[in-house]
């Protein structure tokens, strides 16, 4: 299924925002599968590779809208439908400021903070949207998803290098 999730993603993503959505869902893949020992990796992983395919449509909601086609696909695939929903459940909770209800899903949505603070990530929003604050207060939104302190470590680290992109970040 992994294998599979991956495929459907990079087919999705290539080229989305010169490859940023793509090299993004890279770096979260990698991250789940360096702290989500213990974990359903299963359903973490596949999740992760799903979790921004809605990007592909649209920008707004894009974790409803991609949650929703993870589960056609995945049922495509014939996956059981206890495995579809917690997956759909990790895609539909990494953009809400809700509370996730399985442990897969809260690593998901909290690697998902810290994976913005990649200093390419900050240089390619700053140019898009021209704007310091704008790109601080994503930051900023970001950071408050991240509650483990192995995770806030490794935001941390990456902040001391886009700061110089975007000073001032509350963290």
């Amino acid at each position: 299924m992994i294998a599979e999730a991956r495929n459907f993603a990079e087919k999705l993503l290539k080229g989305r925002y010169l490859n940023f959505t793509l090299n993004h869902t890279r770096d979260v893949v990698e991250l789940c599968r360096r702290f989500g020992r213990g974990l359903d990796m299963d359903v973490l992983l596949t999740a992760a590779w799903l979790h921004d395919i809605g990007r592909a449509f649209t920008d707004d909601d894009h974790h409803r809208v991609g949650a929703e086609l993870a589960a056609c696909f995945l049922r495509i695939l014939g996956a059981e439908d206890e495995f579809i929903e917690r997956v759909r459940h990790c895609i539909e909770e990494h953009g809400t400021d809700g509370r996730p209800k399985t442990e897969e899903a809260k690593l998901l949505r909290e690697i998902d903070g810290v994976s913005v603070f990649r200093w390419d990530f900050v240089l390619l929003y700053l140019l898009y949207f021209r704007n310091r604050d704008k790109m601080r207060k994503i930051l900023e939104k970001a950071s408050k998803k991240v509650e483990d302190n192995r995770l806030r470590e490794v935001l941390r680290k990456r902040y001391a290098i886009s700061r110089l992109l975007v000073p001032g970040v509350r963290l």
